[in-house]
């Protein structure tokens, strides 16, 4: 199921400094450890019999399995889930801080009584007001089937341009 529907006035959360270095030393740990025991794993079954076997010739092969791995990490999409499993971890210690809200909407469309937010396609429609950024700020992510004058429709986690998350 779908997020709910963004609405003027909605809040907005920003991560806090700790919840993002967190999130950031998280997600490098962690992508390094499991690389680390799939390179480890992928190189106890060839490469330290060939690098024993050469003499040290093969190192370009080792390199290139570590490689490999990381490729594969990234094709399979385990980097995004440690990724996330990170961020989550940050956010967990540290919880975003409402920021500010969404100060426009449609003018005809009300979901629950309230002005439907939409994603900017360029103009100044549906800014946010952030504590933390000067300047209007909009909305920059929106549903990619649901549209309201043209506009797609912003729900609940869409981000700000000011890389704020509706609440």
């Amino acid at each position: 199921m779908s997020q709910p529907a963004a609405r003027k006035d909605d809040p907005f959360t920003h991560t806090t400094l700790v919840g993002d270095l967190i999130g950031m030393g998280g997600s490098l740990l962690g992508g390094m450890g499991i690389g680390w025991l799939l390179t480890e794993g992928a190189l106890l079954a060839a490469a330290a019999v060939l690098e024993v076997g050469t003499a040290g010739l093969a190192t370009p092969l080792v390199l290139a399995i570590g490689v490999g791995v990381a490729a594969t990490m990234q094709a399979s999409g385990l980097n995004d889930k440690i990724d996330e499993a990170a961020k989550g971890l940050g956010n967990a210690i540290s919880p975003p801080q409402e920021k500010g809200h969404i100060k426009s909407g449609s003018p005809d469309v009300f979901i629950n009584g309230e002005h439907a937010a939409r994603a900017a396609d360029g103009a100044d429609m549906d800014t946010v007001e952030c504590q933390d950024h000067p300047g209007p700020q909009m909305i920059a992510q929106g549903s990619d089937s649901v549209y309201i004058n043209d506009l797609p429709a912003a729900r609940v986690d869409d981000k700000t341009t000011c890389d704020g998350t509706i609440s």
